[in-house]
């Protein structure tokens, strides 16, 4: 229930759930919920994960993501609370529950970044107005593991987290990402 609407199933079963604390960016600071799906084929023949569902506490963030990236995102209620290692989220949309999350960090935290892996395994691609755009965006941190106690998604407008079977859980409190210009490709016929 997390793939986008114009593309087929994705081949492959692995997905990542994703929620990001930014304390600041270009648009201020804000949090996201995302669902990154993948394996599905692109116009250029190849594959590619893409977002299905993005939240975020921020307007700035819903328009600059979607003209700059052609990210599906959508404004979204994030209540936090903290509690030592522990977090716990609940996104509303409209008053009503649509995700939550509840994590524990533990052990140490190690130097981590994205510039050793293959290009190809970081870059995204999404259908946005007609378009087609693809963007490799670049990770570092200090990483370390996580327990996830509560994985929980309606169903309908967040995928049913609960449903699928947890591998990992990371936690990345001293993160910094950045985001290229995408190249986007030209008008895409409607289907």
């Amino acid at each position: 229930g997390g793939y986008p609407g114009s593309l087929a199933p994705p081949r492959e079963a692995l997905s990542y759930v994703m929620w990001v604390d930014y304390h600041s960016s270009d648009v201020g600071p804000y949090h996201e919920l995302l669902f990154l799906d993948g394996g599905f084929r692109f116009e250029d023949g190849r594959r590619y994960r893409s977002i299905g569902r993005i939240y975020v506490s921020s307007e700035d963030s819903v328009r600059n993501g979607q003209a700059n990236w052609g990210i599906p995102k959508a404004r979204a209620d994030f209540q936090i609370e903290r509690h030592g290692k522990r977090t716990a989220v609940t996104v509303t949309r409209d008053g009503t529950p649509l995700a939550r999350l509840a994590f524990e960090r533990w052990g140490p935290a190690l130097p981590a970044t994205t510039g050793l892996l293959p290009r190809r395994w970081l870059t995204l691609a999404q259908h946005w107005q007609q378009h087609t755009y693809y963007y490799t965006p670049g990770a570092c941190g200090q990483a370390g593991l996580a327990r996830s106690a509560t994985l929980w998604g309606d169903g309908e407008r967040f995928p049913a987290l609960q449903e699928g079977r947890r591998i990992a859980a990371v936690a990345i409190p001293r993160f910094r990402m950045t985001f290229p210009v995408a190249r986007i490709s030209p008008p895409r016929s409607a289907s």
